[in-house]
């Protein structure tokens, strides 16, 4: 809404341009000329060795600036347009995940962007492309909502953007103004989360978010029905979090702010402030020490609250800071977060506690109203007439049943009443309508007796309380249901302990002391030791002295024992099963791997699934129908009673109005638009938490549906094929090169990175000698290609084989040809622009790849390799795990990865993206459905729709049958929701009466309303009985293929096959031991060429009878197992 653009464009201005053609002095004057001769152009600098033109002046056009100089004989083009650049934004507005996915988009639709690293909490993004155009990037992401500039450390100084190893103009470039935008960003945006208690159905949702969303100030709201929340962002300028609740309490809904309160902020409760001098105290002694970013405290309130840097000091840091200077703290107990099961279980406690009471009333009206009345002497006290015509038996009713209708049932009555106010109908009207119709039908035939001894009442207050009391028992369990529902995320929560035992430093003879401190009071740095059977606290490293064996399932999947070792990572949530753990902390509070989960998870199950706007659009219309169907049944009822087209037998105690008034009744009670607001929200709270139980974390119910729809799977090849463990297979020094040498600007170039093609040189140069790591200067990443920099006075280029030929001279890359014969990764080393070596490396195909592609093709799914490694490493890796050649696309940068994932949207495809790096990041925000592996890089889990914690290739099928699962369970509540209304309307209207001559007590119907919520609850509780689907091709045989595959390979060949037609092979495959438990490690034996080689793999009990294969049509014999 508020147009931007780079300061000072429309003002004195630089261009460089690259020209070509110039050869002589001659040429470049004419080069000058043509440019001076440009209207605005006050001056151009030719470099004829350079090839370029410096342009100065006023609002210049670069493309209009070469077109002259193309048109005038000298090819020309903006400097830097086709190289590699990168722009590095500070971006405001981020506060989520999904805001880093959000800017990570914005940016991936922008020409020439190849790769987008996004921090969320360093606020801001390292862009890298070619051809890049600040104005165009940070236009980009102010129009998203996300206001920009370029980075830097003084907002004021001028700022360069360039592509690396060029100059370019200086641009001055302020921050662009926050300013309020009714549909984009606000300055001061807050999100917070609101409990909204009451909630039944989905039109309770409608209101709630319409109300809402009218809020002046309000950017957005979403309410979850199960986990009775509201996720609101807000302009915190605008009002504030009570004022949130005050509304949504108006209309009738309980509401409070939950606690909202950042990582990196706390409250102290501070005792001894008796003054103003005491806050100026306590600010001023906070304000002194490091890491302290604010604090404010109140006299009022005696508390402190406190902003501060979790890297350079924690809670306890201020506590002692506050105790120093003499006023005694502690941290303020905060509002504990209760799990969704917690909250269901209050509410179904309170249900509880109502319908007891209810029962309480409800019985003896029972017992009065019909056993007892045909009983003796019963029947003769109950029938006394009190006064005129009123009966003892309808006084005992009225006295029972008051209290339930009007103080049991209150509040469904103050709901319906708010709802009705605020221009909207609720299942409580429905509930309001039906019991006071019985209700004031009762008491005004009770009124006409008493004034007529000759009337005979005929009152129906039992029926009312009966109606509640089925409508409590109803909503009772529902509640217990909703809380199973919820158990996945109440089982996650549950994982981290209350309190750790952190070891400190003191003046005993020991050393040190062993204190217990609350989980919120940990902070970075902490020594923690935990004993076996307790829980991990954080993560952390081990250091020295541990010896314990930890269930790390949450993370791996697998239920064995690890042994960590010092310096080995432990994760928060894991249980020390024997042995002692010591640990230090390296992340703490929402930072942990399991708080992490939680927050994904609970994300999710509050999100919506666009399957469920079907029952929202219901909702809206849903009670004002039912009452039109109620009083239409009613009329036509007593209208064909009043002209006597019923017979005479039919009707209830020969009163037309009554017999009319109870078909009316009928309607109003048994439509239930509860089951329909509960279909898809129960289901995909059963379904995300199925998956976060599995390892599979899913981003939400739109996620959750989009899933089975997926027609084609793209997936890159390292580290997501592949498991990324990268060795060097062979090295080829050029001639006049020296190993050491190579080697050293090798490992040199390549330390820090965390890439496994790093790790693989950094482990090989440390076993060649005269190998030296040195410093490094100038270090420029080029995405998807690799990396140059200036190492003692040398450039040095280190990156992809195509890449290296085109940016250097010589052909001393001819002799490295022979690295790519075998299908393996390579990678060249130049100096000076001189190619001086390659070398290159060798990857392991993951186990399960294979499997996953085949079933992901029996199921009609297409499935590509996109890759920036060379063809034929990208092809011999295909051909192993089952993909056609015709579907491998390699040597691709980041943003052909993103083209290729629009091109098969074009195609018609709903594409998922499978990858783990930073180069995924563009493909996962493009697809339809970006899937990260937990082991990959943090900006593609943010960037991705679904994390595969265990890193494990068959939950990318498993992910995809859950979620085919979970809707057509939705789809089948519908149905069942849909089909219990439109059978059950009619019969309660009385439309098989003349058939059956049978009715539906009111009553009755609002047992049946009740049930059928709770049966939609139960039918989505049927998914925790989901298992993942057994993968065809996972037994023997296909793991003894992969096995001889890695043999081929490890031989220098591309595939196996290859492998096997230049030798005879005969392969047996051993038996594992009978009495070793699952799983056991079956023997195979290869015999090339006389020379028996041996490879192990994970093999099953079931697989136990000797075995034997075919190979050469000759069957081999069986040789001695080995387990």
């Amino acid at each position: 809404g508020y147009p931007s653009a780079v300061w000072g464009e429309e003002q004195v201005s630089e261009v460089t341009l690259k020209v070509g053609g110039m050869t002589c002095g001659k040429c470049v004057k004419r080069v000058q000329k043509s440019l001076t001769e440009i209207a605005g152009v006050d001056g151009a600098e030719v470099d004829l060795e350079a090839g370029k033109a410096v342009v100065k002046g006023k609002d210049l056009d670069a493309a209009s600036l070469a077109a002259v100089l193309t048109e005038a004989g000298y090819p020309s083009a903006i400097w830097g347009e086709d190289e590699a650049g990168e722009v590095i934004l500070k971006v405001e507005g981020m506060t989520c995940g999904k805001c880093v996915k959000r800017v990570q988009k914005a940016l991936a639709g922008i020409e020439g962007v190849e790769a987008a690293e996004v921090e969320l909490e360093a606020g801001k993004a390292v862009v890298k492309g070619r051809g890049l155009v600040v104005t165009s990037l940070t236009a980009s992401l102010t129009e998203a909502g996300y206001p920009s500039a370029v980075w830097s450390e003084q907002e004021e100084e001028l700022l360069l953007v360039s592509p690396p190893g060029h100059s370019t103009k200086e641009i001055q470039t302020p921050m662009v103004s926050s300013a309020k935008l009714q549909a984009g960003s606000i300055q001061n945006v807050e999100r917070s989360l609101f409990h909204v208690g009451g909630m039944t159905c989905s039109a309770c949702v409608r209101q709630v978010e319409s109300h809402i969303t009218k809020i002046p100030g309000i950017i957005s709201a979403e309410v979850s029905l199960l986990m009775n929340q509201a996720e609101v962002e807000w302009d915190k300028d605008s009002l504030d979090a009570e004022a949130i609740a005050t509304h949504v309490r108006s209309i009738g809904y309980e509401s409070r702010p939950l606690s909202t309160q950042a990582d990196d902020e706390c409250t102290l409760d501070v005792r001894g402030i008796t003054c103003a001098a005491c806050v100026g105290r306590i600010e001023r002694g906070l304000g002194k020490a490091e890491g302290v970013l604010s604090a404010s405290v109140s006299l009022a309130m005696n508390t402190a609250k406190i902003r501060y840097d979790k890297q350079v000091l924690g809670v306890r840091d201020l506590i002692k800071i506050l105790d120093d200077i003499g006023y005694p703290a502690s941290l303020r107990e905060a509002e504990s977060q209760e799990s969704p099961k917690d909250i269901q279980a209050k509410e179904s406690r309170r249900w509880r506690r109502r319908l007891a009471q209810a029962i309480a009333f409800t019985l003896p009206a029972f017992l009065i109203a019909m056993p007892l009345e045909n009983v003796e002497p019963f029947e003769s006290i109950l029938m006394t007439k009190v006064f005129n015509g009123v009966t003892l038996q309808a006084v005992l009713l009225w006295a029972l049943c008051t209290p339930v209708q009007f103080c049991i049932g209150s509040p469904f009555y103050s709901a319906a009443i708010k709802s009705l106010s605020h221009g909207s109908a609720s299942m409580d009207v429905l509930v309001m309508l039906g019991t006071l119709a019985g209700y004031i039908y009762s008491c005004v035939t009770i009124l006409i007796a008493a004034v007529n001894p000759n009337f005979e009442p005929t009152h129906y207050f039992e029926g009312s309380a009966f109606l509640i009391t089925f409508v409590l028992l109803g909503r009772t369990l529902e509640a217990s249901a909703k809380g199973e529902a919820s158990d996945a995320l109440s089982a996650l929560m549950r994982l981290a302990p209350s309190t750790a035992t952190v070891i400190v430093s003191d003046d005993s003879e020991k050393g040190y002391k062993e204190e217990e401190v609350r989980l919120e009071m940990l902070q970075v740095g902490d020594v923690i030791k935990v004993v076996s059977g307790g829980r991990v606290p954080c993560d952390g490293r081990c250091l020295k002295g541990t010896d314990s064996m930890i269930d790390e399932s949450l993370v791996t999947g697998e239920s064995a024992p690890v042994s960590k070792a010092p310096e080995d990572k432990v994760v928060g949530g894991s249980v020390v099963i024997d042995g002692y753990l010591k640990m230090k902390a390296t992340r703490v509070g929402s930072d942990t791997f399991l708080a992490q989960v939680v927050k994904l998870v609970a994300d999710a199950q509050a999100s919506k699934a666009p399957i469920q706007l079907i029952a929202d659009r219901i909702a809206g219309v849903f009670v004002p129908t039912i009452v039109a169907i109620s009083v239409l049944t009613f009329t036509v009822w007593y209208t064909c009673c009043c002209f006597h087209l019923v017979p005479e037998e039919w009707i209830l105690m020969g009163k037309p109005f009554l017999f009319s008034f109870l078909f009316g009744n009928a309607v109003l009670v048994v439509a239930c638009p509860c089951a329909l607001g509960l279909a898809t929200p129960t289901a995909v709270m059963v379904g995300t938490g199925i998956g976060a139980r599995l390892g599979i974390l899913i981003k939400g119910g739109a996620v959750l549906e989009t899933l089975h729809k997926v027609t084609a799977v793209a997936l890159d090849k390292t580290g997501t094929l592949t498991l990324g463990q990268m060795t060097v297979s062979s090295a080829v020094i050029v001639s006049g090169s020296s190993e050491s040498r190579v080697w050293t600007y090798l490992a040199s170039a390549e330390q820090g990175s965390k890439h496994p093609i790093a790790r693989a040189i950094g482990n090989h140069s440390a076993t060649v000698q005269g190998c030296q790591t040195l410093p490094v200067s100038n270090v420029k990443s080029i995405a998807g290609k690799g990396l140059e920099c200036e190492i003692d006075g040398v450039h040095v280029e280190v990156g992809k084989s195509s890449w290296i030929k085109s940016r250097t001279s010589d052909d001393g890359w001819k002799q490295l040809e022979d690295l790519e014969d075998h299908g393996h990764t390579t990678v060249y080393v130049a100096a000076d622009g001189m190619v001086i070596g390659g070398l290159a490396l060798a990857d392991v195909v993951k186990d399960e790849a294979y499997e996953v592609i085949q079933n992901l093709k029996d199921a009609g799914i297409k499935v590509l390799m996109l890759t920036g490694d060379n063809r034929s490493t990208a092809i011999s890796v295909a051909n192993e795990v089952g993909i056609e050649d015709c579907n491998v696309t390699a040597d691709v940068v980041p943003q052909l990865k993103s083209d290729e994932i629009e091109r098969l949207q074009a195609e018609g495809h709903v594409v998922a993206m499978v990858g783990d790096g930073v180069n995924d990041s563009i493909a996962l925000a493009k697809a339809d459905i970006g899937i990260a592996l937990g082991a990959g890089a943090d900006v593609a889990v943010e960037a991705a729709d679904v994390v595969l914690i265990h890193n494990n290739l068959n939950d990318v099928y498993t992910a995809m049958d859950l979620s085919r699962k979970t809707v057509r369970r939705i789809q089948w509540n519908y149905f069942w929701a849909m089909a219990y209304n439109l059978t059950a309307v009619p019969v309660a209207a009385g439309v098989l009466y003349p058939f059956t001559r049978t009715t539906i007590p009111p009553a009755v119907a609002g047992l049946a309303m009740a049930m059928s919520s709770v049966s939609v609850v139960l039918s989505s509780l049927c998914l925790r009985l989901y298992k993942p689907p057994a993968l065809r091709g996972t037994g023997s045989k296909q793991r003894l293929r992969r096995a001889m595959g890695r043999v081929g390979r490890a031989l220098g060949h591309e595939s196996f096959g290859q492998y096997e037609r230049a030798h005879e092979v005969v392969i047996e495959m051993g038996e594992p031991h009978l009495r070793a438990p699952k799983p056991t490690w079956v023997q195979w034996w290869f015999f090339p060429d006389e020379n028996p080689l041996k490879v192990s793999a994970p093999g099953n009990r079931s697989n136990a009878k000797p075995k034997s294969y075919v190979f050469k049509g000759q069957r081999y014999r069986r040789l001695i197992p080995e387990c």
